[in-house]
């Protein structure tokens, strides 16, 4: 796994739920109950809001690594 794409996946994802985020909010497409937030914001986002495209970048690139690993253990236990 290229940890330097993760990284960079994982940027471009932070700065695309910010920008667009921040316009869904401000024209009133959804809004969060604020009893429910930590009062952390960039912007019109909640901190919460940025949980998605983090576990995104991180558990995505994991999951293809493992499946791929399968896929090698089945084709190389094939060959025997």
């Amino acid at each position: 796994m290229s940890w330097p794409a993760v990284a960079i996946a994982g940027v471009v994802l932070l700065a695309l739920t910010a920008v667009f985020d921040n316009v869904m909010i401000a024209v009133g497409l959804f809004s969060y109950d604020p009893e429910s937030l930590s009062g952390v914001h960039l912007g019109n986002v909640p901190l919460e809001d940025f949980a998605y495209p983090v576990a995104a970048a991180l558990m995505l690139p994991v999951l293809w690594v493992l499946l791929r690993g399968r896929e090698r253990r089945r084709g190389h236990d094939a060959d025997r």
